[in-house]
C-alpha cells in the first residue's frame, strides 16, 4: 500500500512537469534529434567521390591537387575547427536538459521512539517563459557559428595551400634560372679565354668573367636555400615538418581577361566571415529573449508523502515556492543583451565596408601586376633576349665590348626574374581575392 501511494505521487508530479509551459523541449522546428555535423566532419565535407582515407606524406613529384587533399584533410587547424563543431552540439544537448529533480528526506521527533514522523520530498525546478527552447536555440546557433568558422578557416587553409604552391613554382623556376646564368657565365668565362689566348682583349677580362661567375653562384646557392623553404612552407600547410616530396609539377598561369570588380563585389556576402553575422545576429536576438525571460520567476514543485509511526497515518502534501521578483529583474544582463545586438548590428557594416575595400585594394594590384606579366611576357623578355643573343655574338667578332655583354645579360636575367616575381604576385592576389569572394576566379563569366 504505501508502495502504491509513492508510486502514485511520483506519476503525479511527472505529470505535473511534462504538462509545465517551456519546460521540455529537446529538439528545435525542423532539427532532428541528434545533430551528426560535427561527427560526421573531419577536415573536410567531402562528396561521394572522395576518398576518405587520410593521405600519407607524398614522395617525388607532387600536382596541385594532391597539396589541396592533403591541405584540407591534414591540416592541423582544421582539425581544432572540426572537433570544435561536435563539442558545440554537445553543448546544444547539454543545454536542452531539465534540471534534475531533488529528494528531501524529513525526519522529526526524531529522540521520542515509535513517535517520529518521516516525509519524503520530492521537488522539481520548473524553468518558465521558455527558457529551456531559447537556451537550446542558443546554443545551436553557437554550433552553426563553429560551423561558419570552420568554412572561414577552410578557406583560409586553401589561400595558404595556393600561396604555397606558386612560391614553390616561382622558386623552382628561380633555381633553372640562376643554373642557366651559371653555365653562360661559365661559357663566357671560355670564350674571354680564348680571346685572351688570341691577343685581341686583356687578361684584365678573364678576372672580371670570374667574378661574375662567382656571383652568379652566390646567386645560384640563394635559390636553392629559397627554395628549400619554400618547400618547407608549403609541407607546413599539411603538417608536415619536413617535406618529403622532390618537386611540385604546375604552372603559374594568368587569365586571358580579369572579370570586372562590380561583378566581384556580388560575391562578397557570400565570404563567411560576413554571411556567419547573419547567425550572430539571430543569436543575441535569442539571447535578449531568453534575458528577458529571465524576469519571470521559476517556481519549485515540490511533492511529499509523510508517515507517522505514532499515529500510523500516512498524509500526501504539495508546495510551492516562487522567488519574489523585487530587487533582481535581471535588467542589468537584459541591457547588456541589447548592446551586444546593436553592436552586431553595427559589426557587420564594419565587416562589409572592410571586406570591400580590401577586394578593391586587391583588385587593383591584381589588374596592375595582369599588365606587367602580359608585358613582360610578351614584350620586354623577347626583346632583351635578342639584345642579349646579337651583343654575345657579335662580341666574339670584337664588335662589343665585355661591359656591352655584360650588361645585356643582367639586363635579361632581371627581366626574367622580374617576371617570375610579377606571376607569382599575380597569383597571390588572384588567392586573395578568391579567398575574399568564395569563388575561383576563372569560373567567374
Amino acid at each position: 500500500m504505501k508502495i502504491d501511494r509513492l508510486f502514485f505521487l511520483i506519476i503525479f508530479i511527472s505529470l505535473l512537469l511534462l504538462t509545465s509551459n517551456g519546460c521540455v523541449h529537446h529538439n528545435l522546428p525542423g532539427q532532428s534529434t541528434q545533430r551528426l555535423l560535427g561527427k560526421k566532419i573531419s577536415t573536410l565535407m567531402y562528396d561521394d567521390k572522395s576518398r576518405h582515407e587520410i593521405p600519407k606524406d607524398p614522395a617525388g613529384i607532387i600536382i596541385f591537387p594532391q597539396v589541396i587533399e592533403l591541405a584540407l584533410k591534414k591540416n592541423p587547424d582544421l582539425s581544432i575547427f572540426s572537433l570544435e563543431i561536435r563539442a558545440s552540439e554537445s553543448e546544444a544537448l547539454q543545454a536542452s536538459l531539465l534540471s534534475n529533480p531533488e529528494v528531501d528526506i524529513e525526519m522529526n521527533n526524531i529522540s521520542s521512539y515509535g513517535k517520529n514522523e518521516t516525509t519524503i520530498w520530492l521537488g522539481q525546478l520548473i524553468e518558465l517563459g521558455g527558457k529551456i527552447n531559447r537556451r537550446t536555440k542558443l546554443a545551436k546557433l553557437d554550433s552553426d557559428l563553429a560551423v561558419w568558422d570552420y568554412k572561414a578557416k577552410k578557406l583560409e587553409v586553401l589561400t595558404e595551400a595556393v600561396k604555397a604552391f606558386s612560391a614553390v613554382i616561382s622558386a623552382q623556376e628561380r633555381l633553372k634560372l640562376h643554373k642557366e646564368l651559371v653555365s653562360l657565365s661559365e661559357k663566357f668565362l671560355n670564350s674571354v679565354n680564348r680571346r685572351i689566348k688570341a691577343g685581341k682583349v686583356s687578361p684584365a677580362e678573364s678576372s672580371r668573367a670570374l667574378v661574375e661567375l662567382s656571383i652568379s653562384r652566390i646567386e645560384l646557392e640563394k635559390s636553392r636555400n629559397e627554395l628549400n623553404a619554400c618547400r618547407h612552407r608549403l609541407s607546413a600547410v599539411w603538417g608536415s615538418l619536413e617535406p618529403k616530396f622532390e618537386k611540385v609539377m604546375g604552372s603559374l598561369g594568368i587569365l586571358t581577361s580579369l572579370p570586372s570588380f562590380s561583378k566581384l563585389k556580388t560575391f562578397v556576402d557570400q565570404n563567411p566571415d560576413i554571411a556567419r553575422w547573419a547567425v550572430e545576429i539571430e543569436q543575441r536576438k535569442i539571447n535578449l529573449e531568453l534575458q528577458k525571460a529571465g524576469k519571470i520567476p521559476d517556481p519549485t514543485v515540490r511533492g511529499g508523502y509523510a508517515r507517522s509511526n505514532d499515529t500510523g497515518e500516512n498524509s500526501f502534501q504539495l508546495s510551492v515556492s516562487v522567488p519574489i521578483p523585487i530587487f533582481n529583474l535581471n535588467q542589468g544582463a537584459i541591457e547588456v543583451a541589447e548592446i551586444r545586438l546593436e553592436q552586431a548590428n553595427k559589426q557587420i557594416e564594419a565587416i562589409s565596408v572592410k571586406l570591400l575595400s580590401q577586394l578593391k585594394e586587391l583588385y587593383n594590384l591584381l589588374s596592375s601586376a595582369h599588365q606587367e606579366v602580359l608585358t613582360l611576357k610578351n614584350k620586354t623578355i623577347p626583346e632583351a633576349n635578342n639584345a642579349y643573343k646579337l651583343i654575345d655574338k657579335y662580341y666574339i667578332q670584337g664588335k662589343y665590348s665585355f661591359i656591352d655583354v655584360l650588361y645585356a645579360r643582367r639586363t635579361l636575367f632581371e627581366v626574367k626574374a622580374r617576371y617570375l616575381v610579377s606571376l607569382q604576385d599575380y597569383n597571390k592576389y588572384i588567392a586573395d581575392i578568391e579567398r575574399l569572394i568564395g569563388q575561383r576566379l576563372d569560373k567567374i563569366k
